[in-house]
């Protein structure tokens, strides 16, 4: 019993082993992931359960499954992450410890397999990991996830990984590294193999970037296009507009009392002033678009007051800026939509320097008392939003992109809305 037991160490200390090889490669290609509460303690449970619930296995494929399987249970129990991304973030990390492992047999051939404790294997790893990350695993999550297509990656990872992985226990099994060069040969394709599913992830990743960019061009078209249809309604409005003031002053001549002609003329110009959409701030893609936004206000009985100095923006490109403030002024559209209340469908919108700084300010009311946040963002659910929280990424990243921040308050019925950008010089 005794013999069996201290037979069965080695084993036990090569699965030890495989996840200290592991693990750390799961938390250096999960940096800018966001962390769920008490982290520390959960990496550590992970850990522990993934050394004990394996350790009774020999080695074996059945073996490497059961690991990585809880390997996935452990990314996905320390990170709020979806399972899809906790396979993704586990698969990456396999990948790169199977190129360490490779690189290190190719190298140096050890004739009795990998000593636990080889200080060469563990330098190699060290290394290997380290440039990875800084050329492509650094690279693939953005705003607290994964960006890239999950289902695409995982296809791609598991037919050419599980094949290298099935390649490599065969190799194992079959050939003697001490004789065969056959062996290496088979590590040299597995190497390979994982080296290009994990550029892939980067190269795709790339093309979706580029993809998204042009989607947004699309979007700022569509939107010009209609801006000139709302342009060609606008002459049309303000035709009929004039008829109707013709026949509204018709009536001055009939009325011969002066407080009565005052009175009828202050009616007129409330009139005239309701329709007026147009804004002047110094910039004109500033200009089109608030008085854009003003006329989608006007229509839905909406307030939109606009204070803003435009003469600074000239930095922000068109695009960015359209996201920024098209994005923002939507969300407090559909937010006031809600509002029951006729006098609080007001959005009030503040642009204007302060020394090298430029702010912009909207704020509107909304029909709950407060929105829950995940990110510094408002999380939105099916049953209950408050109009929040859509394309606010997309502003965020805008507003990274010039240097600048953003800040969100959503308290006693009132949400508001800061952005801070350097201007550039």
């Amino acid at each position: 019993m005794v013999s069996e037991i201290l037979s069965q160490i080695p084993i036990y200390i090569g699965h030890a082993f495989f996840s200290i090889n592991v693990f750390p490669i799961i938390l250096l290609f999960s940096i800018g992931i966001q962390k769920r509460k008490h982290f520390a303690w959960r990496i550590v449970l992970g850990f522990l359960i993934s050394v004990c619930c394996s350790a009774p296995f020999s080695h074996g494929l059945f073996t490497y499954i059961m690991q990585f399987t809880l390997f996935v249970f452990s990314s996905y129990f320390a990170y709020e992450i979806s399972w899809k991304e906790a396979l993704y973030s586990v698969t990456c990390a396999y990948a790169v410890q199977h190129i360490s492992y490779c690189v290190y047999l190719i190298l140096f051939r050890p004739v009795h397999g990998i000593p636990v404790y080889a200080p060469a294997y563990i330098v190699c790893a060290v290394c290997i990991a380290l440039l990875l990350y800084w050329f492509i695993g650094r690279k693939l999550p953005e705003n607290g996830h994964y960006d890239v297509d999950i289902r695409f990656s995982m296809m791609s990872f598991f037919l050419i990984i599980m094949l290298a992985l099935g390649l490599s226990i065969a190799a194992d099994t079959m050939f003697n590294a001490e004789e065969n060069n056959l062996y290496y040969l088979c590590k040299a394709y597995d190497l390979i193999c994982c080296l290009f599913v994990l550029w892939e992830q980067m190269d795709y990743k790339n093309k979706l970037n580029k993809q998204r960019e042009q989607d947004l061009e699309k979007q700022v078209r569509l939107k010009q296009k209609e801006l000139f249809r709302l342009r060609q309604d606008d002459v049309e409005r303000i035709n009929l507009i004039c008829h109707d003031l013709k026949k509204q002053l018709e009536p001055l001549k009939l009325f011969s009392d002066e407080e009565q002609q005052k009175a009828y003329y202050e009616q007129v110009c409330k009139t005239i002033q309701s329709y007026d959409s147009q804004v002047e701030t110094g910039s004109k893609v500033l200009d089109t678009l608030l008085s854009q936004k003003r006329l989608v206000c006007m229509k839905n009985n909406i307030e939109l007051t606009c204070v803003a100095d435009g003469k600074k923006m000239d930095f922000i490109s068109a695009v960015d800026l359209y996201t920024i403030l098209g994005n923002v002024i939507d969300n407090a559209i559909e937010s006031v939509l809600m509002v029951s209340d006729e006098e609080k469908k007001v959005i009030s919108t503040s642009i204007w320097t302060k020394g090298n700084l430029l702010l912009i300010q909207i704020q509107n009311y909304m029909e709950n008392e407060k929105i829950n946040f995940s990110e510094g963002l408002p999380v939105t659910t099916k049953n209950a939003h408050d109009g929040h929280g859509y394309g606010l990424k997309s502003v965020r990243k805008c507003v990274e992109k010039y240097n600048g921040s953003m800040d969100i308050t959503a308290e006693n019925h009132m949400f508001s809305l800061t952005i801070i950008i350097p201007v550039a010089k």
